[in-house]
C-alpha cells in the first residue's frame, strides 16, 4: 500500500508516520524471529525452548557460515542438527558448541566475527583454509577458550590486544599467515599459555618484556619475523620452558644471561639475527638441552668451555660469528653430538683431539678460520662422520692415514691449508672434494710395505686393515711399555699370538689387552688410546711409573681398567673424574 502523506491535514500527519513505523517495526523483528526459528524448527537444535544456549550458537555459526566458507562449501544448514556440522563438537551435556576445528579445506573466506558469540567454545581452530583478512577482536569474548589455532592462513592485520582476555587459553598459534604490527603486550596476560607460536609473518617491533609472566609456557616460537631490539631478559622467568625459537629476526643487543635459568629447555635457537657480545657460560646450565643453534650472528669472545656439560647436547651451530680464542677440548664430552658448526669465525689454536670422541658426531665443520697444528689422527674413532670440512685454515703436517678407516665418510673438504705428504691410500678419491687443490700426490698402498702385514702379524692385511693399524699400534709402543721387561710382539708372529692380547670382532680388531703381573717397568703408552676397540685393559701389579694418559679416554668401547699395585702418579684425566664411572672402570 502507496500512502502520499503530502496531501493528508497536517493534524493526521504524525498518526500516519506513526502507523508507519507500526507496520516496519514487525517487518524488521519477524526476519530476525525467522532466522532464529530456522534453528528450532528445522530441526538443527531441538528442544529449543530448553536449550536456548545452544540455540544461540546456532544462530552465530549461521550468521557466520558464508563469510568463513568464501568461495568453498560448508554443511551447516538449519535442517541437519547442528551436531552433525562439519568441524562442530557439542559438549557432553548436549547444551553448547565447545569446538570448531576447520583444516586442510579450500574455504578461502576470512574469520567472522560473529564466531565471539559462541561463548562456551573451547577450541578454534581454522588452519590451512587460505583465510583472509584480520583477526576479529571479538574473538576476546570466548572467555572458555583453550586452543586458539589459526595457521598457515592468509591473515593480515595485526594481532588484537583483546585477545589478551582469554584468560584460559593454553595454545595460540598464528604462524605462516601474513600478520603485521607487533606483538601486544596483552599477551602477557595469558597465564595459562603453554604454547605460543608467531612464526612466519611480518611482526615487527620490541618482543614485549610481558611474555617473562607466561611461567607456565613451554614453547615460544616467533622465528622469521623482522622483530627488532634486544631480547628482554624477562624470558628468563619461563622456567617451564622446554622450546625457544627466535631465529632470523633482527634481534640486537646480546644473550641475556637469564637464559641459564631455562632448566627445562631442550631447544635454543637465536641463529640468524644481529646479537653481540659473548656466549654466556650460564647456558651451561642447560644440561636438557639438545640443539643450541646460535649461528650468523656476531658474536664474539670464545667458546665457553661450559658447553661442555650440555651432555645432551645433539647439535651445536655456531658458524659464522665473529669468536675467537681456542676450540675448548670439553666438547669432546658431548657423546650425544651428531653435527658441530663452527665455520666461518676468528678460532685460532689446535683442533683438540677430544673431538675423536664423539662417536655420535655426523658432521664436522671448522672450514674458514685460523687453526694450526696437524689434524689429529683420533678424529678416525668418530666412525660415525659422514662430513668432515677443515678446509681454509692453517693447518700443517700429514693427511692422518686413521680419516680412510672413517666407514660412514662421504665428504672431505682439506684445501687451502699447509698440509704436506700424500694423500693417504686409505681415503678414497671420491670421498675427497677438490683434491686437485691440495696439490699431493696419493701414497703407495701401505699393505705392500707395512712389517705387520708382509711379515705375517696380520693376514689378508688388504680385507683387515683395522687389525693392520693395531698392529702398528702396539708395535709403537711396545718399548715404551715393557721397560726393562720382554714382550714376544713382533711383525713376523700372528697378532693373536702376542702376549696378552686378544683379537676379536668381523673384522678382526684387539678388543682385549690384559698384561697384570708381568714385571712391566715401563710408562703406560698413549699410543694405547688408538685402539678403537678396545674393551678390557689390564695392566695390573705391575712397576709401571709415570701418569695416566689423557689419551686413555678415547676408548669409547673400554668397559674393563685395572691399574693396581704400580707407581702411577698425577691426577686422573678430564672425563674419567666423575667418580661413578672411575669405579666401574677399576
Amino acid at each position: 500500500m502507496i500512502v502520499r502523506i503530502e496531501k493528508m491535514p497536517g493534524l493526521w500527519r504524525p498518526v500516519l508516520v506513526l502507523v508507519l513505523v507500526a507496520l516496519v517495526v514487525p517487518t524488521v523483528s519477524g526476519s530476525v524471529a525467522a532466522h532464529t526459528g530456522d534453528c528450532a524448527r528445522d530441526g538443527a537444535v531441538t528442544s529449543a525452548a530448553r536449550n536456548r544456549g545452544l540455540l544461540a550458537d546456532c544462530e552465530a555459526l549461521l550468521a557466520s557460515r558464508d563469510k568463513l566458507a568464501g568461495s568453498g562449501v560448508l554443511n551447516w544448514s538449519a535442517d541437519r542438527p547442528i551436531g552433525r556440522w562439519e568441524g562442530i563438537r557439542i559438549g557432553s551435556d548436549s547444551r553448547r558448541v565447545v569446538e570448531l576445528r576447520l583444516n586442510k579445506r579450500d574455504l578461502r573466506g576470512s574469520i567472522p566475527p560473529e564466531l565471539g558469540g559462541v561463548s562456551e567454545l573451547e577450541l578454534l581452530e581454522l588452519s590451512q583454509l587460505n583465510l583472509r583478512g584480520p583477526i576479529p577482536p571479538e574473538l576476546g569474548r570466548l572467555s572458555q577458550l583453550k586452543q586458539l589455532r589459526l595457521f598457515n592462513n592468509q591473515l593480515n592485520g595485526s594481532i588484537p590486544p583483546e585477545l589478551g582476555n582469554l584468560k584460559n587459553l593454553e595454545h595460540f598459534s598464528v604462524d605462516s599467515n601474513s600478520l603485521s604490527g607487533s606483538i601486544p603486550p596483552e599477551l602477557g596476560n595469558l597465564t595459562n599459555l603453554r604454547v605460543l607460536f608467531l612464526t612466519g609473518n611480518m611482526l615487527s617491533g620490541p618482543i614485549p618484556p610481558e611474555l617473562g609472566n607466561l611461567t607456565n609456557l613451554e614453547e615460544l616460537y616467533s622465528a622469521s619475523n623482522p622483530l627488532s631490539g634486544p631480547i628482554p631478559p624477562e624470558l628468563g622467568n619461563l622456567i617451564n620452558l622446554v622450546a625457544l625459537s627466535l631465529s632470523s629476526a633482527e634481534l640486537t643487543g646480546q644473550i641475556p644471561t637469564e637464559f641459564g635459568n631455562l632448566s627445562n629447555l631442550q631447544t635454543l635457537r637465536l641463529y640468524g639475527n644481529q646479537l653481540r657480545g659473548p656466549i654466556p657460560p650460564e647456558l651451561g646450565r642447560l644440561t636438557k638441552l639438545t640443539r643450541l643453534s646460535l649461528d650468523y650472528n656476531r658474536l664474539s669472545g670464545t667458546i665457553p668451555a661450559a658447553l661442555g656439560d650440555l651432555t645432551n647436547l645433539r647439535d651445536l651451530k655456531l658458524r659464522d660469528n665473529l669468536l675467537g680464542g681456542p676450540i675448548p677440548p670439553e666438547i669432546g664430552d658431548l657423546k650425544n653430538l651428531n653435527r658441530l658448526e663452527l665455520s666461518n669465525n676468528g678460532l685460532t689454536g689446535e683442533i683438540p683431539w677430544e673431538i675423536g670422541n664423539l662417536i655420535n658426531l655426523e658432521a664436522l665443520l671448522l672450514t674458514e678460520n685460523d687453526l694450526t697444528g696437524e689434524i689429529p689422527p683420533e678424529l678416525g674413532n668418530a666412525l660415525k662422520l659422514k662430513w668432515l670440512d677443515l678446509s681454509d685454515n692453517r693447518l700443517i703436517g700429514s693427511i692422518p692415514r686413521e680419516l680412510g678407516d672413517l666407514p660412514n665418510l662421504e665428504h672431505l673438504e682439506l684445501q687451502r691449508n699447509e698440509l704436506v705428504g700424500c694423500v693417504p691410500f686409505e681415503i678414497r678419491e671420491d670421498r675427497l672434494v677438490n683434491s686437485g687443490a691440495l696439490n699431493l700426490p696419493r701414497c703407495a698402498d701401505p699393505v705392500d710395505s707395512d712389517p705387520c702385514a708382509f711379515q705375517g702379524a696380520v693376514t689378508e692385511a688388504a680385507d683387515n686393515r683395522g687389525l693392520l693399524l693395531d698392529c702398528r699400534t702396539l708395535l709403537d709402543g711396545q718399548d715404551k711399555l715393557a721397560g726393562s721387561a720382554e714382550l714376544n710382539w713382533s711383525a713376523d708372529l700372528p697378532v693373536a699370538m702376542w702376549d696378552g692380547v686378544d683379537v676379536g670382532g668381523m673384522p678382526n680388531r684387539v678388543v682385549s689387552l690384559d698384561l697384570s703381573g708381568r714385571s712391566l717397568s715401563g710408562s703406560i703408552p698413549s699410543e694405547l688410546g688408538r685402539l678403537s676397540s678396545l674393551g678390557v685393559l689390564r695392566l695390573a701389579d705391575n712397576d709401571l711409573i709415570g701418569s695416566i694418559p689423557v689419551q686413555l679416554t678415547r676408548l669409547a668401547d673400554l668397559r674393563t681398567l685395572h691399574l693396581l699395585d704400580n707407581r702411577l702418579g698425577g691426577e686422573l684425566p678430564r672425563g674419567w673424574r666423575d667418580s661413578r664411572l672411575w669405579r666401574r672402570l677399576i
